[in-house]
């Protein structure tokens, strides 16, 4: 048996940790997802290196199973592999098995209320949960705006990813240091093939704030993005100097809208323990957001983790990881980007 994420292949180290509610880190893999410290089950997991939620169970592969490599350059394959009757009992078109039939219990729980409550003639509104509010309780996130934050990351995730633009737009979203957008485009010209442009600031939603917590929610940053994104963009990159996170996470570095033209730093962590104040003297920071846009971009188009020493789409969990690799691609990853982009480039020339 092998443990790696169902959707990206990514195969997690030992040392790799994951936080409870409880602030406790721990390899969820060696208690199968129980938090140690409070008991907490964790029926999803988040994968650090793509930034997807799937059911715990789903990372436990036999040795025999297709990778996600495997699957992708040979789907037939996976259908061939089914007895005559397996293939009869497969739900036609299931994202995940587990969860579309959880879901469906759940649906059917909710009509069971509601008629319920409709024989005993009492007022019911607003008191039953809707299918959303028990899907985001059985994946563990129960804060209201966290529900509300992946069901749309959700329903991005089956867009297409764009390909097609010639341009990368630079948004700073609040005051931004010089540095990091001198960085980004750096970093952007020196990979992909697109010009870079740099955009009209932009405030951030009053909404995306969490007095509570001292961050931004990362989807309505997003999605405020997303206005930017006019015919022949190719990405919006925005930049914001605070720290920001997704649901059932404590924070990330950046991050991207799946199927969309969006992509988001924050740059509070970047700067380490440290801050630089004059741009002479923030190496580091450059260094970091380089490697993070890059990375993120990267992601956007499909890319998954690598674990080549140096390459920008190594996973990186925390400051100590986004120094140890570079603004660079491997050249797997290099030659990987460069096959998806090569027929918008075509139809641009």
């Amino acid at each position: 048996m092998y443990i790696a994420c169902p959707k990206c292949d990514w195969r997690p180290d030992a040392d790799d940790r994951w936080m409870c509610d409880c602030q406790h880190t721990w390899y969820t893999f060696d208690t199968h997802g129980v938090c140690p410290a409070c008991g907490k089950t964790w029926q999803m997991t988040y994968c650090l290196a793509c930034g997807a939620w799937s059911d715990h169970e789903d990372w436990y592969h036999d040795e025999n199973d297709l990778t996600v490599a495997e699957y992708l350059a040979d789907p037939q394959r996976a259908a061939l592999s089914l007895s005559s009757d397996d293939a009869a009992n497969l739900p036609p078109a299931s994202r995940n098995t587990l969860e579309d039939t959880l879901l469906k219990m759940l649906e059917a729980f909710v009509a069971e209320l509601d008629q319920m409550s409709t024989q005993d003639q009492a007022p019911t509104t607003g008191r039953l949960p809707s299918i959303e509010a028990l899907e985001a309780v059985f994946r563990g996130i129960t804060d209201p705006q966290d529900a509300a934050d992946m069901n749309r990351l959700k329903a991005h995730s089956r867009q297409p990813t764009p390909t097609d633009g010639y341009v990368s737009l630079i948004v700073p979203i609040g005051p931004i240091p010089l540095t990091a957008s001198l960085a980004v485009a750096e970093a952007l010209k020196a990979t992909f093939i697109h010009e870079v442009a740099l955009g009209d600031p932009m405030d951030p939603p009053p909404e995306a704030y969490r007095a509570d917590r001292q961050q931004y929610r990362a989807v309505p940053l997003l999605t405020a993005l997303q206005q930017y994104a006019r015919p022949g963009i190719f990405r919006v990159i925005g930049l914001i100097d605070a720290d920001i996170y997704l649901p059932g996470t404590n924070f990330v570095f950046g991050t991207q809208f799946p199927g969309s033209r969006a992509i988001l730093l924050g740059l509070q962590r970047l700067h380490g323990p440290s801050p630089c104040d004059a741009p002479e003297e923030c190496h580091d920071l450059r260094r970091r957001v380089a490697a993070t846009v890059v990375s993120q971009v990267s992601a956007s188009l499909g890319l998954g983790p690598c674990h080549n020493a140096g390459c920008a789409r190594a996973p990186s969990n925390s400051l100590a990881d986004t120094d140890r690799k570079t603004a660079q691609l491997c050249p797997s990853c290099a030659a990987q980007i460069a096959a998806w982009l090569k027929p918008s480039y075509r139809r641009r020339s």
